[in-house]
């Protein structure tokens, strides 16, 4: 890995503004280009929700319209972290409203725990974000980090003091607490900590370490809102801390360690999501999550999921029927993994600011030379996989992944991804931060990147 280069790009124009060093013009370039250019289109649902990805008629057939509450919660995040508050606010409360109307699902399972094992009978976690209704069609909602992370964003929301809400903003009500503690009783009766599901790639299930952390992030969170939540549901909170921590320390610095050969894993770049923006690993394990990262699934143009993984491999919509490039693959991905290739992993955009965000982070802990170096180097790579004028849905856009059809190195067709769009946004952030302290470069960030 050579950190003393900048690596490559698919837009020319970004490519001229990249550098190894940025002085304030260099970095005000950069800005105002993203910003001319809309690269941070984030067009909110009538809910205050957001599709997973901005689509058009000729990518609607991806499903990408649809809202996933994991997707959301990553970029309400973000607005959330850029002075954009009131919009995570309001989806934070969209998301809740959604669990709350579809509140039968867990009381059913509460009821009758068997349930669970039917996901179709589990709290969706794709939905019609413009309605707040379910989608009927088979997916794979058993998704305990979708559930994990949504808790963990509800929990920002109610981080006030003496837990009343900022001026101008909703008051926590009654029916969310219900709908919080439901979901706290939903993740306790299924035993989260050592439950199979779908998790963040929504695939074959299996006991997830970026599932149970996701749901430990929120527990550690939400275990802190005395003011908010009754002493009955801290309490379970704790519990609930407690048990994800144990199973955590049995599987953490792997993704999987159940003997299954088709479930055990060793490395998986959703695990990154536990460094950033969870927050919920020691410093030696995030040294080792990134280092099995960019040992075994840095690629040239982004990173990969996790070895094997036959999702957008090579020559993937040739090989794949129209009507399932997006599919429910969490039964059997054994068609799908028939027409893989060694090496034919696709190349997704989402990590690369992640990584960004994290040396970012040791930087200004230990000033260690090096971690602003990686912290610009990901930042680079970010940059670069923006989308350039010969790519299939035009430039200046945040891609999903890059993958090659026919020897052509090309974007999936769920395209722009606002995922990608919140993790870049976030990348930006921490860069400029450093920027003003390093060089006290006042008013050079932040700019206004999302609405407040």
């Amino acid at each position: 890995m050579n950190i003393t280069h900048c690596p490559p790009f698919r837009n020319p124009i970004i490519g001229q503004l990249l550098k190894t060093e940025y002085r304030p013009d260099d970095w005000k370039s950069l800005l105002q280009l993203l910003h001319e250019k809309n690269v941070f289109h984030f067009p909110p649902l009538a809910t205050g929700l957001f599709s997973a990805a901005l689509v058009t008629k000729e990518t609607e057939s991806t499903g990408y319209k649809s809202a996933w509450v994991r997707d959301n919660v990553h970029v309400l995040n973000a607005h959330l972290e850029c002075g954009g508050r009131r919009t995570a606010v309001n989806g934070a409360i969209a998301l809740c409203r959604f669990f709350y109307r579809h509140r039968q699902r867990m009381e059913a399972i509460l009821e009758n725990p068997h349930h669970a094992h039917d996901e179709t009978k589990r709290p969706h976690i794709r939905f019609d974000g413009e309605t707040l209704r379910e989608i009927d069609m088979p997916w794979p909602h058993a998704q305990n980090d979708a559930l994990g992370y949504f808790l963990w964003l509800w929990g920002a929301r109610c981080l006030n003091p003496n837990g009343f809400a900022r001026l101008g903003e909703p008051p926590v009500e009654t029916w969310e607490i219900e709908t919080v503690s439901l979901l706290l009783q939903y993740l306790h009766v299924i035993e989260y900590w050592r439950d199979e599901d779908s998790g963040h790639w929504e695939e074959e299930r299996k006991i997830s370490a970026s599932s149970i952390g996701a749901v430990v992030a929120a527990m550690k969170r939400l275990r802190t809102l005395e003011t908010v939540l009754p002493p009955n549901t801290l309490d379970l909170c704790e519990t609930l801390h407690e048990s994800g921590n144990r199973a955590l320390a049995q599987i953490l610095p792997f993704e999987c360690v159940q003997q299954d050969e088709r479930k055990n894993r060793k490395y998986d770049s959703a695990l990154l999501f536990l460094i950033e923006p969870l927050q919920i690993v020691d410093e030696k394990t995030a040294e080792t999550i990134v280092d099995h990262v960019c040992e075994h699934l840095l690629g040239e143009h982004g990173i990969k999921r996790y070895p094997g993984d036959s999702f957008y491999c090579t020559n993937y919509e040739s090989n794949i029927p129209e009507e399932s490039l997006t599919t429910d693959w969490s039964l059997s991905t054994e068609e799908r993994d028939s027409h893989f290739q060694a090496g034919g992993e696709a190349q997704w955009a989402i990590f690369d600011p992640i990584l960004s965000v994290h040396f970012g982070r040791k930087y200004l802990t230990t000033r260690d030379e090096q971690h602003r170096q990686r912290q610009i180097w990901h930042l680079n790579r970010s940059l670069g996989q923006i989308t350039g004028p010969e790519d299939r849905y035009g430039a200046f856009q945040c891609p999903e992944l890059y993958y090659i059809e026919q020897g052509k190195r090309q974007t999936s067709r769920s395209t722009p991804l606002l995922w990608t769009q919140a993790n870049l946004l976030l990348a930006l952030k921490a860069f400029g931060k450093i920027l003003e302290q390093m060089r006290n470069w006042s008013g050079v960030f932040p700019l206004p990147l999302v609405a407040p």
